[in-house]
């Protein structure tokens, strides 16, 4: 219990502990911050992706004059929304 007061103790000024497990006892603030910065790049690299192929998809739909592409995007757009993110996860 002691322990547990001493680190409460130590949130407020940032020291959240070690990592874990590690072996050069890490802090737990530097892995945070690790992570954090690997998940922002793949954050970065999917709206990238996502906004250059929902633009051209979109240009290519709108082109067509009678629509044969629109339909197939409706579809796709929508079991892309309605299917459960985390399906996506574990089928991955």
């Amino acid at each position: 219990l002691q322990s547990y007061g001493a680190y409460l103790a130590g949130v407020p000024q940032g020291g959240l502990g070690t990592l874990p497990g590690s072996s050069a006892d890490e802090p737990l603030a530097a892995a945070l911050g690790r992570a954090a910065l690997n998940s922002l790049g793949l954050l970065l690299i999917a709206t990238a992706l996502s906004v250059v192929a929902g633009v051209g998809l979109g240009l290519l739909a709108v082109r067509d004059r009678p629509p044969r592409i629109a339909p197939w995007l409706t579809g796709a757009a929508t079991v892309g929304l309605a299917v459960p993110t985390f399906f996506f996860g574990v089928m991955g």
